[in-house]
């Protein structure tokens, strides 16, 4: 395999596990982000609407308590007097009528929002007595200014004080159980999160050790096979030439240390040839010096013999 394509496969998988990584990453966070999300859409939003509601019910008692006292002190008043307060009267009416419309708008929010079995049928009490609460209040803002007034007002505000205090005691209860379930959302987001933290130092971890493998891949395909080629070319340079380079690779460095080997290999022939050479060469002067010694003793032999037969030709 080619050392392009196979660094090409080391960045492909690099890339596969960052992209992994960062798709794990970005699900965990989408899912601490949703929870939170649901409590602050839901659960707390619900609570609110809980609070509102407790509060309209008061103020719808306290203004037909008011339309019923403006009611009973103007019977004896005199004529602009009653005109202004009768004003008054129909201002508190609204207002009641303002807050009942206001607070089922309230009910009809915290419904939406639960989608609890239990809860929604602790809303439908909710409903039934508030119902109840609403026609009492209308017996007070509708009693007749007669003789008997003022027993049948201490009647009506007892039932509406025993409605009040149910209607308010289920507010509470739905109350308690909407906090519960956000106590429960809040602990679930905040173990969401922390599971999300952990997920992200195993996946830190998990990248840590992919790029100390990686990086001790790169290493066996590239700088060690470079650094026996180092180590081998500094042997060949101080004379070792039987140093050979054992790169068990089919990339191009695989065919660099081939090809390294076999220069190695050229260089121990031609240095073998060369020694052989020289030592022919040396082996020729040799016997042509032998022969040039000889001829010379040939030659000064010769030159004697003729030197003393001339010498005994003079003699004579």
């Amino acid at each position: 395999m080619k050392l392009k394509i196979k660094f090409n496969l080391i960045f492909i998988i690099l890339s596969l596990l960052v992209a992994i990584i960062g798709y794990i990453n970005t699900v965990t966070q989408n899912k601490v982000i949703s929870n939170f999300e649901n409590i602050v859409k839901t659960e707390i939003p619900s609570i609110i609407a809980l609070e509102n509601v407790k509060n309209l019910s008061l103020r719808m008692l306290q203004e037909a308590t008011s339309y019923a006292f403006l009611q009973f002190k103007t019977k004896n008043e005199p004529f602009d007097t009653k005109k202004i307060k009768e004003g008054n009267k129909e201002s508190e009416k609204e207002e009641f009528y303002e807050a009942r419309e206001n607070l089922h708008k309230y009910l009809d929010e915290f419904t939406r929002l639960s989608n609890n079995q239990d809860i929604n049928i602790l809303v439908q009490d909710i409903h039934n007595v508030e119902y109840k609460l609403y026609q009492a209040e209308l017996n007070l803002i509708h009693l007749k200014t007669d003789a008997d007034i003022n027993r049948e007002l201490l009647r009506i505000q007892d039932t509406l004080e025993e409605i009040e205090e149910e209607f308010l005691s289920l507010i509470d209860l739905a109350i308690a159980a909407k906090l519960e379930e956000f106590n429960a959302a809040q602990a679930k987001a905040e173990g969401t999160a922390l599971r999300a933290k952990q997920i992200n130092i195993v996946l830190f971890l998990i990248a840590l050790g992919s790029a100390l493998a990686l990086g001790n891949l790169v290493s066996r395909m590239v700088m060690r096979p470079l650094f026996k080629l180092k180590e081998a070319a500094i042997a060949i340079g101080g004379g070792q030439l039987d140093t050979c380079v054992q790169i068990q690779s089919r990339d191009e460095i695989g065919e660099l240390a081939n090809a390294f080997n076999d220069m190695a290999a050229d260089l121990r022939s031609s240095r073998t040839a060369l020694s052989q050479a020289r030592d022919e060469l040396e082996l020729r002067v040799n016997e042509r010096t032998a022969e040039l010694r000889n001829a010379h003793r040939e030659l000064e032999m010769r030159v004697a013999e003729r030197t003393g037969s001339l010498r005994r030709f003079l003699r004579i």
